[in-house]
């Protein structure tokens, strides 16, 4: 038929407007309603009725009634099946053909179906990302991270400077298979390629033939499909259908978007995997600035260490501003703001058992192992828990530990206190049970002190003090901090002033070491408790030795630890006692009596055999080999440091390795091996100083100031003994008087100035008074000063040196 000549206005209207297209292929194919077309098109089901009965009236399509899914539906069916446009001298004709039931044929094939890209405005920053993008070869991507942390406006910029033809699909709940199907097949129907649309047809597709013809088309073209909020998706199918995809495609790229890692995307070779954080500081404060905030580096500090640069949170900071814009007086209202939208957008959203971890980690404020969950009883399933958690991005899982995201750690602040206090129990007994080293029986006392079990907390102490357990040389300083809070909360104050003395003469806090050692003896006046007695007597002599305080102090001392030594005996504890032996093996090296020391390190020897534990055949190995220095042996001083080198390694103690190196490299520098004392001396420095222990710093920067200066590099030697000074600031250490001496040696053969001279020889007297060095410090002065020719300037030095008897 011919259509009026008047109505071919309408129609070349119909033919200009793309959404109308779209319909009438997808209409081509099969008859369809409303609600379904919107869904395929994603617009909204109004603006697809209205166009379909505009379509009917102009008598393109029909209608009829039907039950469709539940529900009353409209469906609609293409009554026109071709138009031809006719130019004639008389004019324009236009012929519209109905065709005939049953041998219908699609023949709109150039369609305009396209999809919209999400606008980005005020984009910022991101631009190792975009590079991280562009420079991934791989054709699937996957980004995630937290809701509104920027995922798809990044995309959205990353695809809209490809110059690419994008289809973006955003997977709302309400989407099916056939939904995506429908609109994959109109955008490749737009470029050409028909097969998925004509397969569609009269619903008799399946998804196998469907997948084969989509890779077909992904692989003939260079196309990009976005998947947008695959997280929300609910039919299983898509999930599937996206999988068997991924790992097949070659020109194209597929990128997906989630809330949370798609575990089974991304195990596949073929996907780059991205999670998405906040911006940077920079970017986050320009980002707020361009948005027309008025706002300092500093006050903003406060906002971005709550928000993180999360876009979203960034947004509602600034709409929580008042018309004025920021005021630093409302600054707590604004933290207040962003906490409360944390906690509605992530944190609500949770389940119960999930927010129970949340709350434990925010607590706790660390990373704990994932075993601590399964003290909690009413988590049903924890390991299940954990894993949904990761997955949403909440938690990070390294070695079985499981950490918070820093955006959730207010959220402990906001439990209350009972409940607090029970979380920190029960990690306390956690941890105090599971104890694999003393950083775990640390993170127990810590625990337990905030839960308020004082009690629970000393019972550890006590435990470690009388049981000769695991040391805590690289957790010192955490454990005299711990031992401070905890020493006016429980009865048994004397248990804590021992350990606290113990730990603070290891320190080189040789005077509070003293104070509180001199404290606990007089507590301990008239009392029972002869084990402890002991313990307080034994650390007291061994901050003397360091001090190298006088010999009738020391005489003191030994003479109550020795009329007790039987007690020991009596009493079976050879821990005890092999301490005692060890700890008369120094006085004695300490008087310049090296053959009585070995009795006692060789006694303490054959009680550490008993033991069956390496750490102490490792420290058995350190007091001989301390002792054959003394007795000029140094090949056995060097054999046995070796060999106590290789102990403590085995077994992972950092710091009685460290301990070991430092002897060895005096017994090296003895030999003459500088080369190789210098390599072990700076990795002993390296231990100390990281675990922040004075003394032993000290001693072993006072040793690479002996290297430097048998080099004759005198600045670094000024520069060692410098620090040195500085650290042992109390000036109660040996090791004063050594840095000082190799200071002004170092000064008075840089300058050759003779006031250098006159401080040398002052400070001669006491530096040679160190248990741990078996007289190398001694010996290196004097070969040193003899190799470089200056015998008067030795002579005149040693002449004034009051040596130990």
């Amino acid at each position: 038929m011919e259509i009026d000549k008047k109505d071919y206005k309408v129609l070349f209207k119909v033919f200009s407007n793309d959404l109308i297209i779209s319909i009438l292929t997808i209409l081509s194919s099969r008859d369809s309603y409303p609600r379904e077309i919107s869904r395929i098109l994603g617009v909204s089901e109004t603006t697809v009725s209205r166009k379909l009965r505009y379509l009917e009236r102009i008598g393109i399509v029909e209608s009829k009634w039907k039950y469709v899914r539940g529900r009353n539906a409209k469906i609609y069916r293409l009554v026109v099946r071709e138009f031809i446009v006719l130019i004639k001298p008389s004019g324009i004709t236009i012929v519209v053909n109905k065709g005939v039931e049953g041998k219908e044929r699609s023949y709109v094939k150039d369609t305009s179906y396209s999809s919209t890209i999400p606008c980005v405005k005020g984009f910022i920053g991101r631009t190792r990302e975009l590079d991280l993008l562009h420079n991934s070869e791989k054709p699937v991507v996957v980004i995630w991270g937290f809701k509104g942390v920027g995922k798809t406006s990044l995309v959205a910029k990353y695809v809209g400077s490809l110059n690419k033809p994008v289809l973006w699909i955003n997977l709302d709940p309400s989407i099916d298979l056939a939904n995506i199907l429908w609109r994959i097949a109109l955008f490749s129907n737009t470029l050409g390629f028909s097969k998925i649309l004509d397969h569609l047809k009269g619903y008799l597709y399946n998804t196998s033939n469907s997948i084969e013809l989509l890779v077909e088309f992904l692989n003939k073209n260079d196309v990009v499909i976005v998947f947008d909020n695959y997280s929300e998706l609910v039919d299983y199918r898509v999930k599937v259908f996206i999988h068997n995809i991924i790992s097949r495609i070659k020109n194209s790229k597929i990128i997906v978007i989630s809330r949370e890692l798609p575990e089974k995307l991304v195990s596949s070779s073929n996907v780059f995997t991205l999670r998405l954080h906040g911006l940077d500081f920079t970017d986050a404060l320009k980002f707020v600035r361009e948005r027309g905030v008025v706002i300092n580096e500093k006050d903003f500090l406060k906002i971005y260490e709550l928000s993180k640069g999360i876009p979203v949170l960034l947004l509602l900071f600034i709409d929580s501003l008042k018309d004025g814009g920021f005021d630093r007086e409302y600054i707590d209202h604004y933290c207040l703001y962003i906490v409360d939208s944390i906690w509605r957008l992530y944190y609500s959203d949770l389940g119960s058992d999930e927010k129970r971890v949340v709350e434990i980690l925010a607590t706790l404020m660390d990373s704990v192992p994932k075993d601590l969950f399964k003290e909690i009883g009413d988590i049903e399933d924890p390991s299940v828990v954990v894993r949904e958690l990761l997955l949403k991005g909440f938690i990070d899982v390294v070695n079985e530990h499981v950490s918070l995201h820093d955006i959730f750690r207010f959220i402990g602040s906001r439990l209350s206190s009972s409940k607090r206090s029970m979380y920190y129990r029960i990690a306390g007994d956690y941890y105090r049970v599971n104890a694999r080293d003393f950083y775990d029986l640390l993170k127990a006392i810590e625990y337990y002190i905030d839960s308020g079990c004082y009690n629970s907390a000393l019972d550890i102490i006590k435990e470690r003090l009388y049981s000769g357990g695991l040391h805590y040389s690289l957790y010192a300083r955490k454990y005299l901090s711990l031992l401070n809070k905890l020493v006016d909360r429980v009865d048994d104050k004397e248990i804590i002033l021992c350990e606290k003395g113990s730990v603070e003469s290891s320190l080189g806090y040789y005077g509070d070491a003293l104070e509180d050692l001199r404290s606990c003896l007089e507590s301990l006046k008239g009392a029972s408790d002869e084990y402890l007695l002991v313990h307080v007597l034994l650390q007291l002599l061994r901050t003397h030795i360091d001090l190298g305080s006088a010999d009738s102090i020391v005489g003191e001392i030994v003479k109550e630890v020795r009329n007790r030594t039987s007690f020991i005996r009596e009493s079976g504890d050879y821990r005890l006692l092999y301490r005692v032996y060890n700890e008369l093996a120094l006085v004695e090296l300490f008087r310049g009596n090296p053959r009585e020391a070995l009795k006692y390190v060789l006694k303490a020897h054959g009680i550490a055999k008993g033991f069956g534990e390496q750490f102490y055949n490792g420290l058995t190995m350190l007091y001989l080999g301390i002792t054959y220095m003394y007795l000029n042996n140094y090949s056995k001083a060097y054999k046995c440091f070796k060999k106590a080198v290789r102990v403590f390694n085995s077994i992972s103690d950092n710091f009685h390795r460290a301990v070991s190196e430092f002897l060895l490299a005096n017994t090296l520098l003895y030999f003459g091996r500088v080369s190789k004392a210098s390599e072990y001396a700076s990795r002993s420095y390296l231990v100390f100083r990281g675990c922040k222990n004075i003394g032993w710093t000290t001693r072993s920067l006072i040793l690479l100031s002996m290297i430097s200066l048998w080099n004759n590099c005198f600045d670094e030697v000024i520069d060692y003994t410098a620090k040195a000074l500085l650290l042992d600031s109390s000036g109660l250490s040996n090791s004063l008087n050594r840095a000082k001496l190799l200071n002004i040696i170092a000064k008075y053969l840089k300058t050759s100035d003779p006031v250098y001279l006159k401080k040398l020889v002052r400070a001669g007297s006491g530096s040679f008074r160190d248990v741990y060095d078996g007289g190398v410090f001694k010996k290196f002065i004097r070969e040193y000063l003899t190799r470089i020719g200056e015998e008067d300037l030795m002579n005149k030095l040693f002449n004034q040196i009051q040596q130990p008897p």
